[in-house]
């Protein structure tokens, strides 16, 4: 019969776990940071909707974060309940290892990534297919590392075996039993959250822009006690996206930040690229403050969720982007959990869309591609003005392609020398040295942005415009070196995780 055993690494980030398990011995090592929640028949950095003193966040779905649970003589390790986050396991020397972080797992196993893998920026983008669908393995240069997304890995009989996660079906057949389903299921969350039993209690703290996925997230949120948030005042090319006409109307403070202010940081993109090997939500790293220690409120998935524009209604959970992805590594570094409330449910998606094209919700519709009747009608009435809520969505990601800068100035330093040392594998799989690739600046870039920006904008196909602007912006094109993002991320993350003690 398995037992835990506990060893806390105060240097690590907080929220990291690694969980070492043998055939040969009945207790499990875990190693941990210092906020991993950690009890004889449980560990867990999560919040979910139950009890937080049972620890029964692997019998529903409703689990955000990942833990180990001890049952009749069976360690199920479980994962997150959306595909934001994902187990990483690998059977090495003998030995099971399994782990929240990518990194973690890297560095206590002595994996080194494949640096002429050229496509591990599209294994993690696969996610959208659904976690059955979806790559499964991350090219090392011994033993493929597996990732399980959604399923929980189960250790019993010194094997590891996936198996379905729990659910438990919700009667989501109309507006209003969607409604009361949201809502029991974020009184439980918040309730398991700030939990007086708790290690480390984490109150609620909502992302908000001006498009309607964060401001329904926000709206469902307020009856259970949300109060805080914080918004970016532009989003990308620059237009305006403050969420504070939104927030106030819902009776929420916001700070608001600039959205590139992550520039600051030293090496700022490294933890968002461990995630998913493109860094998009780098973003948040401006209100990295007041984000730590905090129940982090996204929108994600309401873009696919609750629109009429893109179905996919599926069991396998698929998605129309990997938005909030790179968001888990960087999370356990700060310290936060990530409650996408969008995604609350989502394992029935075919339900909450079907709510959508129910006569009751033609009067919430509007005839235009930012058709989402379940969040408009859920921000009117909950005092947002019918006038004010938005009609197209303005995104903050950072996709690097077409952005004014390609990495920090200190990245893009670190990262031209991390290319200059490995050029001579680089060179087999690249066709030439990459640091020569790096994206670079000048007038023909200036105007190549400008003429772009002003073809997207134009009315009509502008298809002559739009190829000028991509023959002068040539040599600001970043793409074929994306492709060593995660290996050059990697050597930093291993530097952040040490080198674990794995001994008994």
């Amino acid at each position: 019969m398995s037992t835990l055993q506990y060893r806390e690494v105060e240097a690590w980030p907080p929220l990291a776990w690694l969980a070492v398990c043998e055939s040969a011995h009945d207790d499990v090592l875990v190693l941990h940071g210092t906020q991993v929640e950690a009890h004889p028949e449980w560990f867990c950095e999560a919040v979910w909707d139950g009890e937080f003193e049972e620890g029964g966040f692997d019998q529903n779905d409703r689990v955000y974060g990942s833990g180990g649970r001890l049952r009749e003589g069976r360690l199920r390790f479980v994962s997150c309940g959306v595909t934001f986050d994902r187990l990483h396991h690998v059977v090495r020397g003998g030995r099971t290892f399994v782990s929240n972080s990518l990194a973690c797992l890297a560095t206590g196993t002595e994996l080194e990534l494949d640096v002429t893998h050229p496509h591990y920026l599209k294994d993690f983008m696969s996610i959208k297919r659904g976690y059955r669908g979806c790559v499964r393995q991350i090219v090392t240069s011994e033993e493929p590392i597996e990732l399980t997304y959604y399923d929980d890995l189960v250790w019993v009989d010194g094997r590891l075996e996936a198996e379905p996660k729990q659910r438990e079906k919700a009667d989501l057949g109309s507006y209003d039993s969607y409604r009361r389903f949201m809502a029991s299921a974020l009184e439980g969350l918040f309730a398991n959250a700030r939990s007086a039993a708790r290690r480390h209690r984490y109150e609620p703290l909502v992302a908000i822009s001006s498009g309607m996925d964060s401001g329904t997230a926000a709206a469902l949120s307020v009856p259970h006690g949300l109060r805080e948030g914080f918004t970016f005042r532009t989003a990308r090319r620059g237009k305006e996206d403050s969420g504070q006409s939104m927030a106030k109307a819902l009776g929420i403070e916001v700070e608001t930040f600039e959205r590139d202010d992550w520039h600051r940081y030293d090496l700022p993109e490294v933890p968002f690229l461990l995630g998913d090997a493109r860094g998009p939500d780098v973003f948040y790293r401006s209100a990295e403050n007041l984000i730590a220690g905090r129940l982090l409120l996204t929108g994600y998935t309401g873009g696919g969720l609750w629109t009429t524009r893109k179905r996919l209604s599926a069991d396998t959970m698929p998605r129309v982007d990997t938005s909030g992805l790179s968001l888990a590594e960087y999370r356990l570094w700060v310290g936060a959990l990530h409650l996408p409330v969008p995604a609350i449910g989502y394992a029935q998606m075919a339900e909450v869309e079907a709510i959508s094209f129910q006569p009751e919700m033609e009067r919430w519709r509007v005839p235009r591609s930012y058709d989402k009747p379940i969040a408009r009608r859920v921000l009117v009435e909950a005092g947002v003005e019918p006038d004010s809520v938005a009609r197209y969505n303005r995104a903050s990601t950072v996709l690097w392609v077409g952005e004014s800068t390609f990495l920090s100035d200190a990245s893009r330093e670190d990262f031209a020398g991390w290319l200059r040392r490995n050029e001579e594998r680089l060179v087999q799989a690249h066709g030439g040295p990459p640091v020569a690739d790096l994206p670079r600046g000048g007038p023909d870039v200036a105007v190549g942005r400008r003429l772009a920006e002003f073809a997207r904008s134009a009315p009509g196909r502008q298809h002559g415009m739009k190829a000028i602007a991509r023959w002068l912006l040539r040599g600001a094109d970043p793409t074929p070196l994306m492709r060593y993002f995660l290996p050059w991320a990697m050597e930093h993350g291993r530097r952040r995780y040490g080198s674990p003690d794995l001994s008994r």
